[in-house]
């Protein structure tokens, strides 16, 4: 047989398709499994042991697109999990579309417009795997990969024998970013953060993220300048972060990709929730998590975030403080 999965971004959703790619592979050892993602995902999926090829999507160029498209073979079972405009055009006249990824619009505008909760509480890792039921897949109830080459050199997946330091974390890796600003705690919050938790303990700090989450970790930087404070944003390449988060004892992130990175190498998580609510199905997948909200009448004010808070208080980052994430990391 014959796959051809395709969930072209965000980073998030590219790390939690893995644990599908991983099923398939189980139940069909000799089967084909190729990917198409966008080009700054890529590299997440490029030694995935399971994946046979990743095919690189160029939101920029049609053309190239079209070529891809053209060269591609037209047997393939398609398992499509963006489901939208971009995949259905591209997965046009490849094979037989045997999955597509449930839209859950009607949920959503439930819980953000009305605050009614209709979800059924399931990870969106554990929904990719189950729009895949129909062909036989089983979850096999294991976590989230991202292989490092010489990981999948050695076909040994360190995350999986991976002893976690809760009770005397010394390491943290720090995600200060979001795409959206309504899921960004203040810069100014975390580096207090830091202080709290240098007084309690000491300990070193790696800030991680992209060229875009400079201006934060710079902020947190200037106000740590004492502390073992390590700023990685817009210096390494995702699978570099990767291996900063492999030396960290835990996480502490706003609901963004990194936190997913996070849970791909069962590293234990802080997750600070604003706009968006765990509901949606963002929860660190299968590694151990604490959830820092605000439980408040707007929240959620959206499914994804968005770039300004549209009651012009921002209460649900501003009421979190540096104390109640404190006491998670704590508890």
């Amino acid at each position: 047989m014959k796959f051809l999965i395709i969930r072209l971004s965000s980073m998030g959703d590219v790390v939690l398709t893995t644990a599908l790619i991983r099923c398939i592979r189980n139940t069909y050892p000799d089967a084909t499994i190729d990917f198409v993602v966008a080009q700054p995902y890529a590299e997440l999926l490029r030694h995935n042991i399971h994946i046979d090829h990743v095919y690189v999507y160029d939101k920029s160029n049609d053309e190239t697109n079209k070529e891809l498209h053209s060269s591609l073979s037209k047997d393939y079972n398609i398992i499509d999990l963006q489901n939208n405009f971009r995949s259905i055009e591209f997965r046009s006249k490849l094979g037989k579309v045997v999955a597509t990824m449930p839209h859950r619009r009607f949920q959503k505008l439930a819980l953000v417009w009305f605050k009614f909760n209709l979800f059924d509480g399931r990870n969106i890792a554990d929904i990719y795997i189950d729009t895949a039921k129909k062909l036989g897949i089983t979850n096999d109830t294991n976590g989230l990969e991202i292989w490092l080459p010489e990981e999948k050199e050695h076909r040994n997946y360190a995350p999986n024998s991976r002893v976690n330091n809760i009770d005397k974390p010394i390491c943290f890796a720090i995600a200060p970013g979001a795409k959206h600003k309504t899921k960004q705690w203040s810069a100014n919050n975390f580096a207090k953060l830091i202080h709290a938790i240098n007084e309690n303990r000491e300990a070193e700090f790696h800030i991680l993220g992209g060229e875009e989450d400079c201006s934060e970790s710079e902020i947190i930087t200037s106000e740590c300048m004492d502390l073992q404070v390590y700023d990685h944003c817009g210096q390494t390449s995702l699978l570099d972060t990767v291996r900063i988060l492999d030396k960290c004892d835990m996480l502490i992130s706003n609901d963004t990709g990194v936190m997913h990175l996070g849970a791909a190498r069962h590293l234990p998580i802080i997750a600070l929730f604003g706009s968006t609510v765990p509901a949606f199905g963002f929860t660190p997948y299968r590694t151990e998590y604490k959830i820092c909200e605000v439980q408040l009448k707007c929240r959620p004010c959206s499914h994804i975030g968005k770039d300004s808070c549209k009651y012009g208080h921002f209460n649900c980052m501003k009421l979190l403080t540096p104390e109640a994430v404190l006491a998670k990391i704590i508890e």
